[in-house]
């Protein structure tokens, strides 16, 4: 049950950010219907974000729809995939995780433990299923990484704008050569021969998935319900208690990130930072912790410089490196 109750978590932290940033949406769409012009904080104008948002989403209805989606069951399974793509970016904006992750929860699987699959139909299923690779584990989601990429333009006082078309072509240029890449190396070396992790997973998980769905449907299940219920509630409460009160120490995003596959291999790191941090800041202040910031910074690029090496050393002579 542990993935359902963090998935109630991610629910609880993506719900609760378009609550409290209700009034700044509303401000949007007015901004949108009466045509006003954009701030020079933002990327695009209100009526283009607006717009730009109707016709993305109306559109991938549509196209889903064609496939063999049922209309409806395409609307509530996008609905639940904005709402899970939202709590990974306030995740991100909030407390910054290394990771975040959701494993095997997509929309479909909460869809079917609320009413059963046996409501939709194959056509229905299959596009589901193709679908999978969107929700497999959110970890390498882009709208995080973009709402960094527009921080970042802030604080080095770029313009939004700027940013989004760079967003925007490297969104094109990196669809584009993933397809590329990828269909050459399993055309030219096979899938299951030498390729081998997260490529295929995700491929035979969802179809494996579907073949079951077809021949034995699943019905309604209230007990994974209520524990993504739970999730969502403790999420809640831990919110309100950060809010309201100052010594309160438990995150809900620590709860949402807790149990996930990657920050099992990385919590004793965190915990050595989270301890460095305390003792510098317990015995030398605000004022030692802001000195010794650059030396962590220095030592998370030598980190990563020495695992770029190592990469291009594994490319070049045709190995693994780990």
């Amino acid at each position: 049950y542990l993935e359902w109750e963090k998935a109630g978590a991610w629910l609880g932290i993506g719900l609760l950010a378009l609550w409290t940033s209700r009034k700044a949406v509303k401000n949007v769409v007015l901004n949108a219907i009466r045509g006003n012009k954009k701030e020079e904080s933002d990327p695009v104008s209100p009526r283009t974000a607006v717009l730009g948002a109707i016709a993305c989403f109306t559109g991938m209805i549509i196209f889903w729809s064609y496939f063999g989606i049922n209309p409806a069951a395409a609307v509530v399974f996008f609905a639940f995939y904005l709402i899970f793509s939202l709590a990974a970016t306030r995740m991100r904006a909030e407390l910054g995780p290394p990771t975040h992750e959701l494993h095997f929860i997509g929309p479909d699987k909460i869809m079917a433990a609320t009413v059963g699959s046996r409501r939709f139909s194959p056509e229905t299923l299959s596009g589901f299923a193709l679908l999978y690779w969107t929700n497999y584990g959110y970890r390498c989601h882009p709208m995080p990484h973009q709402l960094e990429g527009f921080k970042i333009a802030e604080q080095a006082k770029l313009k939004p704008r700027l940013v989004f078309k760079v967003e925007v072509l490297a969104l094109v240029i990196g669809a584009i050569s993933a397809f590329f890449v990828l269909l050459t190396l399993f055309y030219r070396h096979g899938a299951t021969a030498e390729v081998h992790g997260g490529s295929l997973g995700p491929a035979w998980e969802t179809y494996n998935r579907l073949a079951r769905l077809l021949t034995n449907p699943e019905i309604p299940d209230s007990a994974l319900l209520k524990q993504m219920g739970f999730g969502f509630l403790l999420t809640i409460f831990l919110m309100i208690m950060r809010i309201r009160f100052l010594w309160w120490q438990l995150h809900p995003v620590g709860f949402a990130v807790a149990s996930g596959w990657s920050i099992s291999w990385m919590w004793f790191s965190i915990f050595l930072g989270w301890m460095c941090k305390w003792i510098i800041l317990k015995s030398g202040g605000l004022k030692a912790h802001r000195k010794a910031v650059p030396f962590f910074l220095g030592m998370i690029l030598g980190q990563m410089t020495i695992g770029s090496i190592w990469s291009i050393i594994g490319v070049i002579d045709r190995k693994s490196v780990v």
